[in-house]
C-alpha cells in the first residue's frame, strides 16, 4: 500500500467579516493544492478557501513552500484566486502590496525568478513582482530608455 502526502487546508466561505476568522480545516486529495478565491461585492470582500485540483491552478511545484498558479498579470484587482502548496498556506494569498509601493513581492524570489525566467525583460511582470529587484522604482525617461534597448 502506497501511502500519499496530501495537504491540510483551510475551509471556509466567509461572506462577511475578516479571512482570519476561519478556523475549519479540511485534508486534501491527492493532486490538490489549497486555494483562495476573493471576491469583492461592494465594500464586502467575499472569502472561499478549501482544496482545488492541481491543474486548476497550474503544475505543482517540487519546492516546498512555493506557490503555483499565481495570477501575476491581474493580482492588484479586487477579485483573486491563487493557489499555495504548503499546510495551511491559503488564508493570507492574495494580500499583495499596491503597485505604488517599491517593494518587492516577499512570495518571490526575485533573483530566482530573473536567473530561471528572466523576469526584469517582462516589465509587465516585474513591476507587479519585483519592481525593485529589477530597477523599476521610478519609471522616468532611463528606465524607459534601459527597457527599449532590451
Amino acid at each position: 500500500m502506497v501511502i500519499s502526502e496530501t495537504l491540510e487546508c483551510y475551509n471556509c466561505s466567509i461572506t462577511s467579516g475578516d479571512v482570519n476568522d476561519c478556523f475549519n480545516t479540511t485534508q486534501c486529495q491527492n493532486g490538490q493544492s489549497c486555494y483562495m478565491n476573493l471576491k469583492q461585492k461592494g465594500n464586502s470582500p467575499q472569502y472561499t478557501l478549501g482544496c482545488i485540483n492541481n491543474q486548476i491552478c497550474g503544475s505543482p511545484s517540487s519546492a516546498v513552500g512555493e506557490l503555483i498558479g499565481r495570477d501575476l498579470i491581474d493580482r492588484q484587482t479586487q477579485d483573486c484566486h491563487e493557489c499555495c502548496s504548503t499546510d495551511n498556506c491559503n488564508k493570507h494569498l492574495c494580500e499583495h502590496l499596491k503597485p505604488s509601493s517599491c517593494i518587492d513581492d516577499a512570495k518571490a524570489d526575485c533573483p530566482w525568478l530573473n536567473s530561471i525566467f528572466n523576469i526584469c525583460q517582462d516589465i509587465h511582470n516585474a513591476k507587479s513582482v519585483c519592481p525593485k529587484f529589477c530597477g523599476l522604482c521610478s519609471l522616468g525617461r532611463c528606465i524607459f530608455e534601459s527597457i527599449s534597448n532590451l
